[in-house]
């Protein structure tokens, strides 16, 4: 029987791509452009494999279906992110299409299929539970909160209530984070925040 999979891809060009890349050994179930429309087809379809692009946002999770991200990028954040997520295999876009059919094949057979490219950082943090935990080690727990809360939407009177702590100290703590996630506004702090804790975008 055929290795079935749902394609998830805002870009038509990479859906056809992909599509490409998959036949004759895999068969393609549907192919849709947003994370809600994946979530939504994997659960009534239940491919062996839903095969999402990280620019869609979370991953969702349906028993039976493994879950196989592509990004144009293999950073730190973005691998920690969906191994946090829940996927069992990372493959960079740039991969070619026997590459993209052998990591279908093993995360269908539920192996875990990381690209080559970014295998060392993938076993040094599977090796280090702490780095998984952890995506932002260099933060101490209480510029971790404050992230997490300005990551939230809350400005830092809001931020200094809830954690019971003075203005001041909050907007000394958020310089600091500033400083050490190496961006220049909360706005670019949030959005690493988002991506690296797995957080909920502010509606």
């Amino acid at each position: 029987m055929a290795t079935t999979v749902v394609v998830a891809d805002d870009r038509q060009h990479a859906r056809a791509a992909l599509r490409e890349a998959l036949s004759g050994e895999i068969r393609v179930l549907a192919e849709v452009t947003s994370g809600p429309d994946a979530a939504r087809e994997t659960a009534r379809l239940r491919p062996d494999v839903l095969l999402i692009n990280a620019r869609l946002g979370s991953l969702p999770g349906v028993a039976g279906t493994s879950v196989l991200v592509f990004t144009e990028v293999g950073n730190d954040v973005s691998v920690l992110r969906a191994m946090r997520s829940g996927a069992l295999g990372y493959l960079l876009e740039t991969a070619p299409p026997s590459q993209i059919v052998r990591a279908v094949h093993s995360v269908a057979a539920g192996a875990a299929y990381f690209d080559a490219k970014i295998a060392d950082y993938v076993t040094a943090a599977l090796g280090d539970p702490d780095s998984v935990r952890n995506p932002l080690p260099q933060l101490t727990g209480r510029q971790h909160e404050v992230l997490e809360l300005l990551a939230a939407g809350l400005p830092n009177p809001a931020i200094a209530r809830q954690l019971g702590i003075s203005s001041k100290t909050v907007r000394n703590h958020v310089s600091v984070i500033l400083t050490k996630l190496g961006v220049k506004d909360r706005s670019l702090a949030a959005d690493l925040a988002r991506k690296a804790l797995c957080l909920t975008d502010v509606p």
